[in-house]
């Protein structure tokens, strides 16, 4: 039988639901807010269960959450041997990227789903001026027009709730993207490269999150099943002339290469209450990188690349003092690089080189390792909505960070209520640096610094 509460968010998704979508073409969901430090393994919100699937059974209602950078200023330096250094700095409105939105379905009190992304073939032309290339050796100020692509991409989440105490998720997802990078001087004449870069993934996770002491102590895990990656890099350029003749003939170069892995990641995290109103959390999330080729633009020949497993840290902390349930917050992360130096020679390996460069030139990627601080408070305003007694459990996990109004204990078996609508806000500031002797496929010092407002905004109903 169809309850009232299932036609009322059905209704809801007809008025609302060709919006949801649209957002969801133009951005895929990423990390938790950076607010809390990007914790999210026992953290239950519609956010970070795109990072566990268990915290989607354990949501008291039906919710959307997005969590934009609203602005960022970042400050790039790059100093290679024997050249001066070269800084670049700008500043302005978050990437459309960072949107990543979060929808969270409750098919009944046990059960929740979740579209992760819906990504239709897309593409978005930037350009920037006077990159500081190495190509070949030489250091250029170039021009890159770059079109980002997307090919199509389509991927979902299922949580349930075995016991009041313990929760499952499965989750799974398909996305094809690519570029396509022109680079020219930036005193102007012929193309010095055309990259052309095709890429695919599909990774397959599952997750639980775990109530081990009532109101004191939750554990979550995400271990990733499998996961494949499949890379297509293709080159045309006059440069090539000097470094012999490419994989494709007089001008032209590529590599390609395809590898699965059984167990691509483990995140481990925990979550400790302090007294009525303290939360803390810490997440360690331990990554598999496997085996790939790419053309190296240092060297024009194909490598494999040098590649790690790396381990990451994040920690948060919501202090529920401000009216009405809301909170303090406050995090710290620090992300590992899964590249290495590389080196030169026959037998080398293709390490942190000119695609990296150009990644963070353009906004398709950024300097790591980093470390990140940040700040802020959010606040909860809007009608109370009651939750199904059967959701009290997730109603009471949500409230430690100060999304309940009201489901104290004693209250329910008359059922808890949570707020409408939260919002909230604040400061994060990034700092990567990358040293690469001499040894190293490019060597040099590489740092990045960005300050960024970060805000995050949940819609229950």
């Amino acid at each position: 039988m169809v309850s009232l509460r299932m036609l009322r968010q059905l209704r809801l998704w007809s008025v609302f639901g060709p919006v949801l979508l649209l957002t969801f073409m133009i951005a895929n969901v990423g990390h938790a807010s950076d607010l809390a430090g990007g914790t999210a393994a026992a953290r239950p919100s519609a956010k970070t269960a795109t990072t566990n699937p268990a915290h989607a059974a354990e949501l008291p209602r039906t919710t959307f959450e997005a969590a934009p950078m609203l602005f960022r200023s970042e400050t790039t330096r790059i100093r290679y041997v024997g050249s001066e250094p070269i800084e670049k700095s700008n500043a302005g409105l978050g990437s459309l990227t960072s949107f990543a939105p979060a929808f969270i379905w409750k098919v009944n009190p046990r059960l929740g789903v979740g579209i992760t992304e819906i990504l239709p073939p897309i593409s978005i032309n930037t350009e920037v001026k006077d990159a500081p290339i190495n190509l070949l050796g030489q250091v250029n100020k170039v021009n890159l027009a770059v079109e980002a692509i997307s090919r199509g991409g389509l991927g979902g989440l299922v949580g349930y709730t075995v016991s009041d105490r313990f929760s499952i998720g499965l989750k799974a997802g398909f996305r094809a993207y690519g570029a396509n990078i022109v680079v020219t001087p930036s005193e102007g004449g012929a193309a010095l490269a055309t990259i052309k870069l095709v890429e695919s993934t599909f990774n397959m996770e599952a997750g639980f999150s775990w109530e081990v002491i009532e109101d004191k102590v939750d554990v979550g895990a995400v271990a990733g099943l499998f996961a494949m990656k499949s890379t297509k890099q293709s080159i045309d350029s006059p440069l090539l002339g000097a470094a012999g003749e490419g994989a494709g003939g007089p001008g032209a170069g590529g590599a390609s290469s395809s590898a699965g892995v059984p167990l691509s990641g483990i995140l481990f995290g925990t979550a400790l209450r302090f007294g009525e109103n303290a939360r803390v959390y810490l997440d360690i999330d331990w990554r598999r990188n496997p085996p790939s080729k790419e053309f190296s633009l240092v060297e024009f020949r194909e490598k494999d690349r040098d590649l790690y497993d790396t381990v990451a840290v994040r920690t948060g902390i919501a202090l529920s003092v401000l009216p009405n349930g809301g909170a303090l917050l406050g995090g710290f992360r620090y992300e590992p690089s899964p590249i290495g130096a590389g080196g030169r020679g026959a037998d080398s390996k293709s390490g942190f080189g000119a695609r990296e460069v150009i990644e963070m030139s353009t906004g398709l990627g950024e300097l790591q390792p980093y470390w990140m601080i940040a700040g802020g408070a959010r606040w909860n305003f809007g009608k109370s909505l009651r939750v199904e007694s059967s959701d009290a459990k997730g109603s009471d996990k949500a409230g430690r960070e100060g999304t309940r109004s009201s489901g104290r204990k004693g209250e329910r078996r008359r059922g808890p209520t949570v707020t409408q609508y939260s919002l909230g806000g604040g400061v994060a500031w990034q700092k990567a640096s990358l040293g690469i002797d001499e040894n190293g496929e490019l060597p040099g010092a590489f740092t990045q610094t960005r300050l960024s407002l970060p805000i995050e905004f949940s819609w229950r109903f």
